[in-house]
């Protein structure tokens, strides 16, 4: 069943067409990367299924039901939307940040449980950042911030988990890391997760299927080996490239040509 039903969405910003009648399917269990060149609308197409923006026209699903029709209370409980940049706020802990994952569990004078209070330690601690919980989340590097923003997702438990770039910026062994935590969090759950990336081979590496957004829609969708052509790379990104194969996954690697 399809946990994710995208028909015929558009997006324009200031008459300004984002994406432009998309329509998508993204079923249970699946791990999904969606590439693109920058301006093709991949966190656009985060925002719109986590329902921070709304669609110019169409319509999404989530579990066949209208996500216009789920209150913020429940959307939150279902998606949790991991930004690429997130805005951190000042003398603010690890924990109590991690904390704000359990918002929509709560009321509105209700505190915290010991549950709660268990649920983001156990998060923190997969994370490897149970050590951190007491330090401001402004002091954090890159990696760990991104390794908090994970951990912030898993509290919510949603069954949907969308991650906004989770590697940028990173060194190829927090990237490394952070994609591995992504599946340790997915594969036990068999949640749905969709992360926008832009490293190609890592994408191949981590993801069974993998959608390729090119002139506001999509211009591939299938396995790393189908999307991932000099072909299609030559139409998307304008670049010739080789492609390799992976020594231990056989997944492709995209060495672009001088």
């Amino acid at each position: 069943m399809a946990s994710i039903n995208i028909k015929n969405v558009s997006f324009s910003y200031k008459d300004v067409v984002i994406l432009d009648n998309i329509s998508l399917e993204i079923n249970n269990g699946e791990l999904v990367s969606v590439v693109g060149k920058n301006g093709t609308g991949k966190t656009t197409l985060m925002k719109l299924i986590a329902g921070l923006v709304k669609p110019t026209s169409g319509q999404i699903l989530l579990d066949n039901e209208d996500i216009q029709n789920i209150t913020h209370r429940n959307r939150a409980q279902s998606v949790s939307f991991a930004p690429q940049n997130p805005i951190l706020p000042p003398r603010v802990s690890v924990f109590d940040f991690v904390m704000l994952g359990r918002n929509s569990y709560l009321s509105l004078l209700e505190w915290e449980s010991i549950t709660d209070v268990n649920i983001v330690d156990e998060a923190l601690a997969a994370t490897g950042m149970k050590t951190f919980r007491n330090r401001f989340i402004t002091e954090l590097s890159s990696g760990e911030i991104q390794r908090v923003m994970i951990s912030m997702s898993m509290v919510q438990q949603s069954k949907i988990s969308l991650l906004d770039e989770p590697t940028s910026n990173l060194d190829i062994a927090n990237q490394s890391s952070v994609m591995k935590l992504i599946l340790e969090n997915h594969r036990p759950k068999q949640s749905t997760t969709l992360i926008t990336m832009h490293d190609l081979s890592l994408a191949a590496q981590y993801s069974k299927r993998i959608i390729l957004l090119h002139d506001k829609n999509i211009y591939c969708d299938g396995s790393p080996s189908e999307v991932l052509t000099k072909a299609n790379i030559k139409s998307t990104y304008g670049i010739e490239a080789e492609i390799l194969k992976h020594p231990n996954t056989g997944s492709p690697i995209i060495v672009p040509s001088h």
